[in-house]
């Protein structure tokens, strides 16, 4: 493959990220998480399944693969600050630190075993069968939304509107040190260290192409 396109898979993904999470953390407090969550479930889902589709009627080349890996990179930084605020929900206040790092180690480990899932799949079956259980796997978990029997919280005061939650958030962040300190922090690691995975699935290509003889002079 192309080291271009290949780079370019992985800046679709990354994108987003640093594009729609400001404005994501603001619906997600504005809005019902269970609805928001709901939302951008449903767009992943439809997307995985549209990316099936077209992968098996073979009109899927590689700027369509390139446009859904931005969609669905979107949809998951939609819904990232949902998730994360919904723990505070889950699990009580003085289980709340050991919930946050369970949550981290859960998210590194889907991050390192997915792609071994995935490459497993397409070498047993195809890709449009990878796609599939991809779209299965978000609607399993759309399922356990729906039957999350979420308590209505309290609201004090008139709703807060989507810009003023985000001016909100942005003054709240220059406030806090340590809140503005981290998330510098992330955002510098996530911008160099993104490009760190972009180049390894064009790694078995490289290992297994034929080395040049060296001449016995």
């Amino acid at each position: 493959p192309s080291p271009i396109m290949v780079s370019l898979v992985q800046a679709a993904s990354m994108l987003p990220v640093f594009m729609l999470a400001v404005p994501a953390g603001a619906l997600a407090d504005i809005m019902d998480r269970r609805t928001y969550l709901l939302m951008t479930q449903g767009w992943l889902a439809a997307v995985a399944v549209l990316l099936c589709v077209m992968d098996l009627s073979g009109v899927l080349g590689p700027w369509g693969l390139l446009g859904f890996t931005f969609a669905l990179g979107a949809g998951l930084a939609m819904s990232f600050p949902g998730w994360a605020a919904t723990t505070p929900e889950l699990v009580p206040r003085e289980d709340f630190v050991g919930a946050i790092a369970l949550n981290g180690i859960g998210f590194n480990i889907a991050r390192a075993l997915g792609p071994a899932i995935g490459g497993v799949i397409i070498a047993s079956y195809s890709t449009a069968a990878a796609f599939a259980f991809n779209a299965l796997c978000i609607l399993t978990l759309a399922g356990a939304l729906l039957m999350w029997k979420r308590e209505p919280t309290p609201r004090h005061g008139p709703r807060e509107n989507f810009l003023s939650a985000i001016r909100a958030g942005l003054r709240f962040v220059a406030a806090t040190p340590a809140m503005r300190s981290a998330i510098i922090r992330a955002c510098m690691f996530f911008l160099f260290g993104a490009a760190a995975p972009a180049p390894t699935p064009g790694a078995p290509t490289a290992a297994a192409a034929p080395r040049p003889q060296r001449r016995r002079g």
